[in-house]
């Protein structure tokens, strides 16, 4: 299974349902995500050189944020939030700085997220952790439960949905993705989820 990430501009989107993207549950999100007809019709809008491999899964932020799960952004978030390079970090962070204002979202967000997310940061940044990936894992759900509860659930899901979902982009294939996924979404606590999966 690969997966890859890509972050683009980010925005503001609904999701094509009508539906908030934020208030979509990890169930909803899943079973669109999956559905062989979706997967069909996101593939067949994008420009590909070559037919896609069988079981390409494609996700596109911009178009489609209710199917990328929090877990998934919250790593964007703190990925490019705290990129090593400052140029970059300070580009991106100014992008998204209207939605953090919008939102009402504490003025010393990014001290405040930085705190919490301490120990997760670093693996976020370079890939790299010396925890194992179930500690890992653990360690980067409790960091977004305690973001939600800092900033407000709903305030802090809407922030990832509105304002870091639209330049995410994810790409993997193999069968065991959905497990692996939903397995992430729960900290891992009953899981075999891998590296891969993120």
């Amino acid at each position: 299974m690969v997966l890859l990430l890509c972050l683009v501009f980010p925005g503001l989107l609904l999701a094509e349902s009508g539906t908030p993207a934020y208030k979509w549950s990890v169930d909803q999100r899943l079973r669109a995500r999956f559905d062989p007809a979706d997967m069909e019709k996101r593939l067949a809008a994008i420009q590909m050189g070559r037919p896609p491999e069988k079981d390409a899964n494609v996700v596109d932020g911009s178009k489609n944020p209710e199917l990328l799960l929090p877990t998934e952004l919250f790593n964007a978030l703190l990925k490019r939030g705290f990129d090593r390079d400052v140029d970059a970090r300070k580009a991106w962070r100014q992008k998204i700085e209207p939605v953090v204002s919008e939102l009402g979202i504490d003025p010393d967000f990014w001290p405040t997220l930085a705190e919490l997310a301490a120990g997760v940061i670093p693996a976020a940044t370079t890939g790299r952790s010396e925890r194992t990936w179930e500690e890992d894992c653990k360690v980067r759900h409790e960091a977004l439960a305690a973001a939600r509860k800092a900033f407000g659930e709903k305030s802090f899901d809407r922030l990832l949905y509105e304002g870091v979902a639209p330049g995410v982009k994810v790409s993997y294939r193999g069968s065991e993705v959905e497990k692996e996924l939903r397995d992430l979404e729960k900290g891992c606590r009953d899981s075999s989820a891998t590296p891969d999966a993120l």
